[in-house]
Parts: C-alpha cells; structure tokens; sequence
C-alpha cells in the first residue's frame, strides 16, 4: 500500500541535510505532533517518494520510507482464545477474568492503604531511638532519590512541589521541605526498627531462600521473569527492605480475613470492561503495510 495516509497512521520519514547523517523520522500523522513543514508535506506523498523542503531554515530532502497502521482486530472466542490466557476462551469468560481482577487490584489498594496506616501508626507510637548518623543517611538517600527525579529542574522548584504530593500538605519553601523530609527520614527509620522488631518476635529470619521466594511472587503477580528481576533487586537491597515486606504482609493478610471489596455495577465498571477488552486487541497490532 502506498497510501494516502490516514490519521493516526505512523508515518516512518528519512530526512537528510546537507553535510548531516540520515534522520528517521517517525510522524503520527494527523495529530500535530511533528513538525508543521514536515506535516504539510506529507499529504502530497506516496511510499518511496522523495521532496525538498526547508528545515529549520535550511534545504533538505525527505524521503517517504514506510506506513504503520493499527489495525485491531475482531473481538471474537477465537482472538480471546489466541492470547493464551489460562481458563479464559471466550469473550465473557475475559469480561469476568477482567472484573474479577479489577475488583481485587481495589481490595489491594484499601489494604495497602490500611496496612500503611497501622504500620505508621506504631512506628511514631514506639519508643524506639534514632542515632543522628542514621537518621541523616537516611535523609540524604531520600534527598537524592529526589534530586534523580527532578532532573534538569533546579531541586529548589522540585522538592516542595514533590513532597506536597507526598506528604498531602502545602509545602513551599526548601527549608520547610527540607524540615519535612527530616521528619520523613526518622520515621522511615522507625518503621524499619519497628518491623525488625516484629519479625524478630515472630522468628522470622531473612536469607537467600526467602530471596527466592520473594522473587517467585513478583515473577507470578507481574509476569517478569526471575532472572530478570534479580537484575532490578540485588540481596542486598532485599535483606535491607525483607523485615518490612514481612510486616507489611502480615498486616495485609489481617485485613484480608477482615475486609470484603465489592464492586458495584454502574456505567463506569462495563466502560472499564469494554476499555480492558479493546486494549488487548491493540497489543503487537501495528504492521508495516
């Protein structure tokens, strides 16, 4: 196919200047994302073509190399039954699989949020004490873990507007972020004192086997291989964060037993059905026409 393009379709565009390497250009046509010289030009053209034009002031040529179109396909048993999904061959067995995983990414949610709010709670509640050099390699891991975050920004403009999202409290000025993060960083150190705690009164010990473990339940909730994820979490990194998990955990299967998460029907939960459906028709979809 050699057009006309449709919007939406990715334009795949070789640009060359005089005295400069070949430039791919990819251009989702229609959607005022590239260049307005470049986005003018292409209407008029057809695969192989080649035309001149003015680019950023000066004369180049640009080649039309290749289209990408999406293309999704019909929502049928048979497609449902090609993604490989244990237990699910039909479209309403995918409709039931979706909201059977949505109304459990909501209870997860509710118990992460009560579990974060228990642990806290005993952390400041314990009388635990935090030396001064603790306490001020702890803030300068969380400071630099900003400061990776803000970028190109100057950390004066980042650092109040990051941790109000945080924090959920207005913070404007560097020092009072910097008062907030100290505070931050002690309580941080009391949860990890408070879940050591925990894990010690319980027997609970840490060690490669329990790496492996921790790594197998990533591997299975998000589809990562193991391999993969002992790249992404060194055993250091788990020893450091393994009591909390463990706490957190416990936490988490409390409520668990507690807590029953229902969802209602309505116009928002079928929409959220039909978005999940379509999208697996979108995935690897785009081919070269």
């Amino acid at each position: 196919m050699k057009g006309p393009l449709e919007k939406g379709d990715i334009a795949i565009l070789e640009l060359r200047r005089e005295g400069g390497e070949p430039e791919r250009i990819h251009i989702n046509y229609g959607k005022n994302f590239g260049d307005d010289v470049i986005e003018e030009a292409l209407p008029e053209m057809t695969l192989g073509d080649t035309v001149s034009i003015m680019y950023e002031g000066e004369p180049a040529e640009l080649e039309f190399v290749s289209i990408r179109r999406r293309r999704v396909p019909a929502l049928d048993d048979g497609f449902i039954r090609e993604q490989g999904i244990e237990g699910v061959d039909t479209v309403d067995d995918y409709t039931a699989f979706v909201k059977d995983r949505m109304v459990k990414s909501a209870e997860n949610q509710k118990l992460a949020i009560l579990s974060d709010y228990v642990v806290r709670q005993v952390s400041q509640k314990s009388s635990y004490e935090v030396a001064d050099e603790d306490a001020e390699k702890m803030y300068q891991d969380l400071y630099g873990q900003i400061r990776m975050y803000a970028g190109d920004m100057p950390i004066e403009e980042f650092m109040p507007g990051i941790l109000t999202d945080q924090f959920h409290k207005k913070i404007t000025t560097m020092e009072q972020a910097e008062k907030e993060l100290k505070v931050k960083s002690v309580s941080e150190l009391k949860k990890q004192l408070s879940a050591e705690a925990y894990a010690e009164q319980n027997g609970k010990t840490f060690g490669e086997d329990t790496f492996m473990e921790f790594l197998e339940g990533m591997s299975k909730a998000n589809g990562v291989p193991v391999d993969q994820l002992k790249q992404m979490v060194s055993y250091e990194q788990y020893l450091q964060n393994a009591p909390l998990i463990y706490s957190n955990d416990a936490m988490t299967a409390y409520f668990r037993e507690k807590m029953n998460v229902t969802m209602k029907e309505g116009k928002a939960f079928p929409a959220g059905i039909k978005t999940c459906v379509s999208d697996i028709g979108n995935n690897d979809r785009t081919v070269r026409i």
